[in-house]
Parts: C-alpha cells; structure tokens; sequence
C-alpha cells in the first residue's frame, strides 16, 4: 500500500464496513504495532469470519443458548474441581488454557501481539473441538448427564472469558460486550483474572447471560 502508487485505503470506509474493532484485530494480528503488513478487505473478511465470528462468537453463542441451560452459578466450583482433577478428556483443555495467560502475558510484554492473538484463538479452537467432542446438545437430553453438561459448558465459556479478559486491548468494544454477555462484572476484567477458574466466584446474586451474543460480529457478505 502506497500512496505514490495510488492504491491507499480510507480507513473510514473500511471502519463502517468492518466495524472499528475488527479492523483493530486485523492491524494487530497481521501486522502488529512494529512490523508492516499486507491489507486487503479480503483478508480481513477472512479474519473477521474465521476469528471474530468461527472461533469466538460461534463459541460463546452455542454454548450459550437457553436450549443447553448453562448455570453461571455452578462455574465457580465447577473451577475448583476442574483445577484439583479432571477427567482425561478435559484434561488437554485445562492445561492449555492454565498456560494460556502466562503466554499471552509474555508476548504483549515483547510487543509481539499478533502472537499472543494467535495464542488465544489457538485456545478458541481447541474449546470449539472440545464441544464438538463432547456433544452438549445430547448430554443436555439425558438427565443423568447434566453434571457432565455443565462441565463441558464449563469449559468452553471459561475460554470465552479468559478471552474476552485478554482481547480488551485489542478490541475494546466488543471484548466488554462479550463479558456483559457472559455476567462477567466490571470489577472482575482486570489480568489478575485472567487465570483459570478465577471468575465467576459468588457476587452476591444470580449471574444470568445476557441473549443476543450471537449478533455480537453481525454477518457481512
């Protein structure tokens, strides 16, 4: 992209196609604040699909739906037990997403931030295949499954939030929308919680999802 050669992009053009945060997303994981990139509203279609709306929106809006009936309430000792034992099929999953904080921690640090991006939907994706996996939408048609169902929702939507804690910086917007979706409170998004089974700790009332994640990214042609 130069401007000599006249094949310049108005980013206020590409904002209200994309939307400010996707952009955001875009600059930082393709290119980052140090090293050039290339743009073209392909490729950020191609981001926006895969990332914002294949792995994180898609993610949240399964497991979220009222069909599966995940309980907010439950998640607290769910983490405690999840972190002590876990079965062996969740047991890739919790490694993976105890590591994640520290390693996306290291490389914002080092202003290598398309490498921490790349680190959490890594994470996004694994969660995803752990849902596919596990198949919430039959454990939820068996009664004496439902301890198992809230585990495996468990364990996508606490990659959801752990997420969402670490793209704030990224994309600001939609991260707080995300955790406003999940009940995550204003004063439980620092880093600090940013470890697994930190959230969703007793706040003194019910936490209930907020609907409507799925219209989080809205579908672009």
């Amino acid at each position: 992209m130069s401007k000599s050669r006249g094949n310049v992009v108005d980013p206020f053009a590409a904002i209200d196609e994309f939307g400010r945060d996707p952009i955001r997303y875009f600059m930082i994981r393709n290119g980052g604040i140090a090293n050039d990139g290339d743009y073209s509203s392909d490729e950020v279609l191609v981001r926006y699909k895969k990332d914002l709306v294949g792995q994180l929106a898609n993610l949240a809006a399964r497991c979220l739906s009222e069909r599966l009936g995940a309980d907010l309430n439950e998640f607290a000792e769910i983490g405690r037990q999840q972190t002590a034992v876990a079965d062996e099929s969740d047991a890739t999953l919790r490694d993976l997403l105890v590591a994640l904080p520290a390693q996306v921690q290291a490389c914002y640090d080092q202003g290598e931030f398309g490498h921490g991006l790349a680190h959490i939907f890594e994470a996004l994706a694994a969660a995803n295949r752990h849902v596919t996996d596990n198949e919430p939408w039959t454990l939820v048609k068996r009664p004496e499954l439902q301890a198992r169902l809230q585990v495996v929702l468990f364990y996508s939507l606490e990659a959801v939030r752990l997420a969402a804690i670490m793209l704030q910086p990224v994309i600001p917007g939609k991260a707080a929308q995300l955790l406003d979706h999940l009940g995550v409170a204003a004063d439980e998004r620092q880093w600090s919680h940013a470890r697994f089974a930190a959230g969703w700790q007793p706040c003194g009332h019910r936490r209930e999802p907020i609907p409507g994640v799925a219209r989080l990214f809205p579908k672009l042609k």
